[in-house]
């Protein structure tokens, strides 16, 4: 299948083959006896030298492959130019991102389709590279834009316009990796909130063609970061379809990792539960973060929340939000909804032990930004480097 796509496409969307990608990279980095996943720096190198060696076999064996061009020149170009270019190109930004982090199956799937659409076998290299680079990075997310004296918005920084990684694409499933579980469990919760309930929040789990996570690092003093929920995630402004819908919503990946920790964290701190139970929690709290997202801006430009100010919109928020939590609580098995319903009573919110869980970390990354830029800005004064 995603040969076939290499072979033959000029970058349409084909959710089959993206899952499978997605299938490509399981069989590479296969999940542990509960689920866990360990993602291999090397694991887009692997995907590719598996590719070329069935593209062979199949050259030899189906007529249909015998001729090969575009797929190999894919294959080459996508793993061995557009990757590796791309890291480069945004080395101020993604820097703090390990190898393989942002290798993962979806994005290099829309890494494939923007080369596929802008580049082919017989064209520049270099310039089809840099074309599908300034294709694919789409996304700059909120930012308040500077206005000139001349009356014109400034553009953002062209190496600030980053590709958000996919965790889930509608019809291809959660991406393979370490987030696979909970973004999983958070999409089929959300399939089981009432209608009434996700109205409310303005969401609709039918119009979420894409989730991602921001791969830039979160600057806790960027004045982006004073936007309400900012910290937790929005729809994107861009991606919106011809019903004036959003289509891709992109969340912060340091919430997402400190959700992600909780089932490691719980034991730590000296509770004894079930870690299925704790990882079920992780996707809950997921989901009310989508949730708030989502109220935050509505469902499209043209949504209600648009002429709310903050002071109506925050209380609207925390009020469906709470409500979300209680009825999750209600469809639980016994002993789980007693332990939840005992941490609420004892720390006055429902999922108490997970959301303060992440504040503290939240908490705990702003407190060391802020130590670190102080830290650099007296070393610059005194003439040295941090």
């Amino acid at each position: 299948m995603v040969l076939g796509y290499l072979n033959f496409s000029s970058g349409a969307f084909d959710a089959a083959v993206w899952r499978g990608m997605n299938d490509l990279y399981a069989a590479i980095e296969p999940a542990d006896d509960d689920g866990t996943v360990v993602e291999r720096p090397d694991a887009a190198d692997l995907v590719a030298a598996e590719l070329r060696t069935r593209l062979a076999d199949l050259e030899s064996t189906t007529p249909a492959f015998r001729n090969a061009a575009q797929a190999r020149w894919a294959i080459d170009t996508a793993f061995d130019s557009l990757l590796p270019a791309y890291r480069r190109f945004h080395a101020d930004v993604l820097e703090h991102q390990p190898p393989g982090a942002i290798e993962r199956p979806f994005l290099v799937m829309a890494a494939i389709r923007s080369l596929l659409a802008e580049s082919g076998p017989d064209d520049d290299r270099d310039a089809g590279v840099q074309r599908a680079i300034d294709r694919v990075n789409d996304y700059v997310g909120w930012r308040p834009v500077a206005v000139l004296e001349n009356g014109r918005l400034s553009e953002p920084y062209p190496h600030e316009r980053v590709r958000p990684i996919p965790l889930y694409v509608a019809g291809a499933g959660a991406a393979h990796g370490r987030y696979r579980q909970l973004v999983a469990g958070a999409i089929a919760i959300l399939g089981e909130v009432p209608v009434e309930l996700l109205r409310q929040a303005d969401f609709d789990l039918d119009a979420l063609e894409e989730l991602a996570i921001d791969p830039r690092a979160f600057d806790f003093l960027h004045p982006a970061a004073s936007r309400p929920n900012y910290l937790f995630g929005l729809w994107d402004p861009t991606r919106i379809d011809e019903r004036g819908l959003y289509r891709r919503m992109v969340v912060q990946q340091a919430t997402l990792d400190g959700i992600l920790s909780w089932p490691r964290a719980a034991p730590a701190a000296g509770r004894v539960v079930d870690e299925p139970q704790l990882r079920w929690e992780s996707s809950a709290v997921l989901a009310g973060v989508m949730l708030m997202a989502s109220g935050l801006s509505g469902h499209g430009p043209g949504a209600l929340q648009a002429s709310l100010s903050l002071a109506e919109l925050l209380p609207r928020i925390a009020s469906y939000r709470d409500e979300f939590y209680r009825r999750l609580l209600t469809a639980l098995p016994a002993d789980h909804r007693q332990r939840l319903e005992d941490e609420a009573q004892r720390m006055r919110q429902p999922f108490g032990g997970v959301r303060r869980h992440i504040n503290a970390v939240l908490a705990g990354r702003r407190a060391r930004q802020v130590e670190n830029v102080a830290l650099a800005a007296v070393l610059a004064r005194l003439g040295r480097a941090a």
